[in-house]
């Protein structure tokens, strides 16, 4: 790293203003170094220590304004230059919290991450990190390693270089984020799984596979044989299909719980990605009344397991997709402990594609009769929750990180049914959003075989149906 104390003078003009009873030397680019292409440009952060802190403080072009962290690690800084810039350096201008280790990063699209410049020596001060080498529309200090207790915190963070432009405007109708798995139902696999004969039989050839677990001793196990389940993957990938990895679920002996580090618990998810040939991977920890897989150390250790897989897979040039599947209310949208998985992983830096509420099992007594009103508001509460998380992302980004999952039919609370009219309300709202994936529980559910019946039942929704009505319905969803 090029350290230039204030003192040093370069080829470039100097200004010295005391600015908020510290001295501060503010410097211009030489010719070489390219033009300041990050004042006043969109920056999303890991978090915040404060109101007062946030990201866009380190841009803002006044040395009195900083961005501070929680105080933890990992944390990072990411900053949207608008357009695709070729990247010759970045100044750091430290508070006394600072960063020991950290990296540089750039990307093209917010996802994949590309490495230009690392350190472990950090001493705090201005870190002026010159003759970079790299392109990409966003950048990212990523802290790996605080210097102290505290946070890290950037009175203003530089990025010289040439192109970049102003925010490329978000478009009126933005395209869904889901792709291929922009409809995704969930397959029970303990009741059956012959994914191929469900496609050819509801015309729908996308789904979520649930549930890999744990055994007891951090060895990945399915709810069903996996030399059966692989072989029927293979079948439907044969006409054209594809499926989701799912792990977690109600009462789950999740397979986090019974490895011991992050490490270990990213091996063990990672032997089910390649057997599996996947890189999209689904989480639904849930607490039940046996296990509790919100519980927050193991909510870390799952998330640091995420981000050794998400850069093991940027490594080899690929991207693991991850989505998180989490209990909702709609009258205060995500609580505590579910919030808590996604500031968990912001924090540990993992790159979340979709955010899914189940929008299920309300249990508030006034859900009944009107599942599709209530799962859309859970929904608008989930996005405000979102906007608290992402302060630079616009409403429109937001929504198209938002998923919903239904109980299509009977509901575990006897007086909560989520109807074909439900589901026909749902899909008019996300597609108005533009939501990035719609699924439900679960595709042996989807027929009228116990219309009725008052319990949830794996094998039948409970209600008047033709077989695969919901499926049929939610294809509707464009996105």
């Amino acid at each position: 790293m090029t350290r230039q104390p204030s003192r040093w003078i370069s080829a470039g003009a100097v200004l010295t203003v005391i600015a908020g009873g510290m001295l501060v030397t503010a410097m211009t680019a030489s010719a070489e170094e390219g033009e300041l292409l990050s004042r006043g440009k969109a920056v999303t952060v890991s978090s915040v220590e404060g109101s007062s802190y946030a990201g866009s403080n380190a841009v803002d072009g006044d040395a009195s304004t900083r961005w501070s962290s929680q105080f933890s690690d990992p944390q990072w800084i990411r900053v949207d230059l608008g357009a695709v810039a070729t990247i010759s350096r970045l100044r750091l201008s430290w508070e006394t919290a600072y960063g020991r280790a950290y990296r540089i990063e750039t990307s093209d699209d917010g996802s994949s991450w590309r490495q230009i410049y690392t350190t472990s020596s950090g001493d705090g001060g201005t870190d002026d990190v010159t003759g970079l080498s790299g392109r990409g529309r966003y950048v990212r200090v990523h802290g790996t390693q605080r210097a102290t207790q505290w946070g890290y915190s950037l009175w203003e963070l530089e990025v010289y270089g040439t192109g970049g432009g102003d925010p490329t405007p978000t478009p009126s109708t933005p395209p869904a984020t889901g792709g291929k798995f922009r409809f995704a139902p969930y397959v029970a696999t303990f009741i059956g799984n012959d994914l191929a004969g469900i496609a050819r039989e509801s015309g729908h050839k996308f789904f979520s596979l649930g549930f890999v677990n744990g055994t007891g001793n951090c060895q990945p196990i399915w709810s069903t044989d996996d030399a059966a389940l692989r072989r029927n993957l293979a079948s439907l990938r044969a006409i054209g299909g594809d499926a989701i990895v799912s792990s977690g679920g109600w009462n789950a002996d999740d397979l986090v719980r019974r490895c011991a580090t992050g490490a270990a618990a990213a091996a063990a998810y990672q032997q089910v990605l390649d057997g599996y040939a996947s890189d999209y991977l689904d989480l639904d920890p849930e607490h039940g009344d046996q296990h509790n897989n919100l519980e927050r150390s193991i909510v870390d250790r799952r998330n640091d397991a995420v981000r050794i897989l998400q850069d093991n897979a940027r490594s080899k040039g690929k991207t693991l997709r991850v989505s998180y599947t989490l209990g909702v209310s709609p009258d205060s949208g995500f609580n505590a402990e579910n919030l808590y998985v996604l500031q968990s992983a912001l924090t540990r830096g993992v790159e979340i594609d979709v955010v899914n509420p189940m929008t299920m099992d309300f249990y508030d007594g006034v859900s009944g009769d009107r599942m599709g009103e209530r799962s859309i508001e859970a929904l608008r509460k989930v996005h405000g929750q979102l906007k608290g998380l992402y302060p630079g992302r616009s409403d429109a980004q937001l929504w198209g990180m938002l998923a919903a999952t239904p109980m299509i039919g009977q509901n575990d609370d006897q007086r909560e049914v989520f109807a074909l009219g439900d589901a026909r309300k749902l899909v008019a709202f996300a597609n108005q959003q533009h939501l990035a994936r719609l699924t439900f529980w679960a595709t042996s559910r989807d027929n009228g075989g116990c219309p009725g019946k008052k319990t949830a039942d794996a094998t039948c929704s409970g209600i008047v149906q033709q077989q695969y009505e919901f499926i049929r319905i939610f294809q509707d969803f464009t996105g």
